[in-house]
């Protein structure tokens, strides 16, 4: 399972997607859901950029209880929204 961002999103700004999946992976980090190595061979949720699918994207994320799944999207949602505001 993913939970992402691409073009079909409301205020989506492609120039900005790099530094969207920068704040997401901090996020995970934060949130203890990625230690930020890259040494879990994608056993954890991670972030993709234009990989299987357009955009940015949170993989990995189906091992996640039903409260973590709603806290990453609430939190993800609003770092989206910080991000993709017009300047």
């Amino acid at each position: 399972m993913n939970y992402g961002y691409d073009s079909k999103c409301k205020n989506w700004k492609s120039e900005k997607k790099n530094v969207l999946a920068i704040r997401l992976a901090e996020m995970l980090t934060q949130e203890g859901l990625n230690d930020g190595t890259g040494n879990d061979n994608y056993k954890n949720p991670y972030i993709e950029v234009d990989g299987l699918y357009e955009g940015v994207r949170i993989r990995k994320i189906s091992n996640l209880s039903n409260e973590q799944h709603r806290e990453l999207v609430i939190l993800a949602d609003s770092i989206y929204d910080e991000v993709m505001k017009d300047d």
